[in-house]
């Protein structure tokens, strides 16, 4: 599929018309004086359920905008979202932007009060900048305090709550909607689950930045309609090995009884930011199991990784309808389900001296029990072995091993024409995994694959080296 346009504002433009009529379709034509951010927020996150739970209080968003005319300070409840707003545009205004999570008084005033540096970091909002814009995506306490502060007295001139979740984040959002339509405090609160960065980022109009790499390009429209897909299929992949429960309210950890020592198959997945009194419960969690590693996945980097190292892995999605038939593949090789000896073999041969022969071969059993696997053949040798997942259109692709004698063969590429040619046969997606400091990522983009999302790994193995 040939990308409509090129140029940003181009692709905004064509956004949203696209916007526009799907919601007179859906009968969900939001009122003129919120129209734009009902908008501007679903063109960053491409969910339409955002025209039925955004609420605004009177005249939020008229207000809002007289307080960034007259050089209002936004105050946000993270790093990550202070980093995406517009500096000059808001310094034309006469306005600032600022983030207290990092500050060390306010980690001090957390650790003195026994509370999130969420909750420190609003109570020093409060005092420094009575009249500002806050801004909260994260932390449901932050918007608690925020609805107590207001009810002793602070007037915020706007106050957007968008956290995403599922611990207080609903209650939180109700109660602090509640207190501002009581006190007449202009607010924005996207209700229920529902939420995050993106949605903040809607609300102050700014065009997110994608840093996949070098030579890693993709068009807006596609970066979000593919994101959430894919992330829905890489839950559902981890639901076949992995029980999920809630530890705290930026946690939430994946369990795998059959292999405790993967890393991916037991990691915490957070949303939003964990707190160091979290990284501690989640430490100690571990260590009550017997586990001697500490991993963390998530969509946005941390603001303190408290000494882990970091990965950032590359989504990767091949549009409908690409053209593949200039993927060069090698006539002979064939494609078939390997024979499960020989696959348990080959992985040996590579991932053994890696990980150890007893994780290898419980690893592979495992995946192959619950897993379509692909060998390739030449000559009645497997050289090469990848592994398959579908779930609601979308394929993702991983796993891929090819032998280093028969390097240069193209026989990677032959393994990934063929499902990829089954993949466009059904009218599926396929998508995959690729690591952002690698050069491979560059290679699939050369073949029309285009990034989509990052997820941020963080691993431990040495607790004696955590920060916390």
């Amino acid at each position: 599929m040939t990308p409509q346009h090129h140029l940003p504002a181009d692709i905004e433009r064509t956004s949203f018309h696209i916007i526009t009529e799907e919601l007179e379709m859906m009968g969900l034509t939001p009122p003129p004086e919120h129209e734009a951010v009902v908008k501007r927020v679903i063109h960053t996150t491409a969910d339409f359920d955002y025209a039925r739970n955004l609420h605004f209080t009177p005249r939020a968003v008229e207000q809002a905008v007289k307080a960034l005319h007259t050089g209002a300070v936004i105050v946000t409840d993270t790093n990550m979202a202070l980093a995406g707003i517009t500096k000059p545009g808001l310094a034309k205004l006469g306005g600032t932007a600022c983030c207290y999570m990092a500050d060390p008084e306010v980690a001090a005033a957390a650790k003195e009060a026994g509370t999130t540096r969420a909750v420190a970091a609003m109570k020093k909002a409060a005092q420094e900048h009575p009249g500002a814009i806050l801004a909260v995506g994260n932390a449901p306490t932050a918007l608690l305090t925020i609805a107590e502060q207001i009810e002793s007295g602070l007037r915020p001139a706007l106050v957007i709550g968008v956290p995403v979740g599922f611990v207080n984040v609903v209650e939180s959002k109700e109660r602090l909607f509640a207190v501002c339509e009581r006190h007449d405090v202009p607010a924005i609160v996207a209700m229920g689950r529902k939420g995050g960065h993106l949605q903040r980022a809607g609300v102050f109009r700014r065009r997110d930045a994608r840093p996949f790499g070098p030579g890693v390009e993709v068009s807006d429209k596609f970066w979000r309609s593919a994101m959430n897909p894919t992330r829905k299929t890489d839950e559902s992949f981890y639901r076949l090995f992995s029980a999920s429960h809630t530890v705290s309210e930026h946690l939430t950890k994946r369990e795998d009884s059959e292999l405790r020592d993967k890393y991916d198959h037991n990691a915490f997945c957070y949303s939003g930011q964990p707190t160091e009194d979290e990284l501690r419960a989640a430490l100690a969690y571990q260590k009550e199991r017997g586990d001697t590693f500490l991993k963390l996945e998530g969509y946005e980097p941390l603001a303190d990784a408290f000494g882990m190292e970091c990965e950032e892995t590359v989504t990767m999605v091949l549009p409908k309808g690409t053209d593949i038939s200039g993927w060069k593949a090698n006539p002979e090789v064939s494609i078939k389900t390997p024979d499960f000896d020989q696959l348990e073999q080959h992985e040996l041969k590579y991932y053994g001296p890696l990980y150890g022969d007893d994780f290898t071969v419980r690893n592979n059993r495992n995946l192959r029990e619950k897993l379509t696997y692909l060998g390739a053949y030449l000559g009645g040798k497997l050289v090469g072995d990848c592994y398959i997942f579908a779930s609601d259109g979308y394929v993702c692709m991983d796993g891929l091993l090819v032998d280093e004698d028969f390097r240069h063969q193209y026989i990677a590429m032959t393994l990934m024409k063929h499902i990829a040619e089954k993949a466009q046969e059904r009218g599926e997606i396929l998508y995959l995994h690729a690591d952002s400091e690698d050069t491979p990522k560059e290679l699939y983009a050369k073949m029309g694959f285009q990034a989509v999302d990052k997820l941020y790994e963080y691993l431990c193995t040495d607790f004696s080296k955590l920060k916390i």
